[in-house]
């Protein structure tokens, strides 16, 4: 646990901040990731629509900018939402290339996300 808050902090020490990519899906609905550097941390989803949304599940893939190689693949999975509403979605690892010279750095330069067999009922 020591060595996790000590690379934590010197993480935090070199500038790497955290950032949100936003995905719009076709209905105006939303899903935000949420990243520190190469992690992901999780995400919301957003409901734009009048219609309660009772299940939200997809993989979020990071892929290699150039050559868009997988490097990762989460399970995103967004609690119900009632209409107009938001809720948190958990993210979890299922693969992830531990190169991290693919990444192009802490920061991730190197690093793209796509959502891919989005359910949204």
């Amino acid at each position: 646990m020591a060595l996790i808050a000590s690379l934590s902090g010197c993480a935090s020490m070199t500038g790497i901040e955290e950032t949100t990519t936003t995905f719009t899906l076709e209905s105006g609905n939303k899903v935000l990731v949420y990243r520190r550097g190469c992690a992901i941390l999780g995400g919301s989803f957003i409901n734009t629509s009048d219609k309660n949304i009772s299940l939200v599940n997809g993989t979020i893939v990071t892929v290699h900018k150039e050559t868009n190689a997988t490097l990762g693949q989460y399970m995103l999975s967004c609690s119900p939402t009632l209409a107009g509403g938001s809720s948190k979605c958990l993210v979890h690892l299922m693969m992830k290339d531990g190169d991290m010279r693919k990444y192009g750095g802490l920061s991730c330069p190197n690093m793209d996300m796509k959502i891919m067999n989005l359910v949204v009922k």
